[in-house]
Parts: C-alpha cells; sequence; structure tokens
C-alpha cells in the first residue's frame, strides 16, 4: 500500500514539473503578437537590410553619402529616418528639401510602407494609417555627427 501512494506521490510530483515546464512554453506559444508589432519588426530587418547594402554609397546627384536608416516610433507616428552623410558646407535647407524630396520620398513613400507591412488591409486601412507614417531626412557633417540639419515629415 505504502509503495503505490510513493509511486502515485512521485507521480504526481514529476508530472507537475514536467507540465509547468510545458505549461510556460505554452502559454509563449499562445500570446500573439500583434499586426503593428509583425509589422514594425518587418521594418526593423527592412532598415537593417538596407544599411548593410547601401549604407557609405554615394547619393547620385548630391554630395552626400548614404549613413544609415532608422525606424522611428511614437504614440501616434511611425516611421523612418534617412541619414545622410557629407561636408557642412554643403548642408543647407535646400539641400536637405531636395534630397528629401527627390531621393528618401521616392524611395519610401508612405504608401509603399504601409502596403508592404500590411498587405492584407483594406484601402481605406491603408489610407488611414498612410496619415501616421513619418519620413525625415537628415543631413549629417562627416566630420562632426553632431552638426546635423533634418526636414520633412
Amino acid at each position: 500500500m505504502y509503495k503505490i501512494m510513493g509511486i502515485l506521490a512521485l507521480s504526481i510530483c514529476f508530472s507537475s514539473t514536467a507540465r509547468a515546464e510545458v505549461t510556460e512554453l505554452d502559454v509563449l506559444k499562445a500570446t500573439p503578437a500583434t499586426k503593428y508589432e509583425l509589422g514594425m519588426f518587418q521594418l526593423q530587418l527592412m532598415a537593417q537590410a538596407f544599411n548593410h547594402k547601401y549604407s557609405g554609397e554615394r547619393v547620385n546627384g548630391t554630395k552626400f553619402d548614404i549613413k544609415d536608416l532608422n525606424v522611428i516610433e511614437s504614440n501616434d507616428s511611425f516611421g523612418l529616418i534617412f541619414s545622410y552623410e557629407g561636408r557642412s558646407k554643403y548642408m543647407t535647407v535646400e539641400n536637405c528639401i531636395y534630397i528629401h524630396d527627390e531621393k528618401t520620398k521616392k524611395t519610401f513613400s508612405p504608401a509603399l510602407i504601409v502596403e508592404k507591412l500590411w498587405p492584407s488591409l483594406s484601402n481605406k486601412q491603408h489610407e488611414q494609417l498612410m496619415k501616421n507614417v513619418s519620413l525625415s531626412t537628415q543631413l549629417v557633417d562627416e566630420d562632426n555627427a553632431s552638426f546635423t540639419q533634418t526636414c520633412g515629415s
């Protein structure tokens, strides 16, 4: 009788220990990521891939090289900051606006970002989300990274 109770007690202990580990794993597997989180994860990956491939390349028609691409996020918006590096004498508002309009916005439009990140949404939902996308251009002095010129939304 004591053997049966001992075996029963051991089986309960082992099964509850194994069950606790499986339960934690089950909890992790059962916790879904939101569509927003998945989209932002894709945007981060895209920014890293862009930086890996294009960082240091000259931007055609300008005196600037691509420095990097960063994802920005706030309570009511998300987007990208394109940083370009060059000499301080070329860091004018006019050059910033030109690069923003002719390079940044033509590379990544709010419509393209929203459609690629969340293709399953309706056109109306895409249009609403596009209002929350921010694209900025930042010119950075090649000799003094704290000297910048920023433009865009």
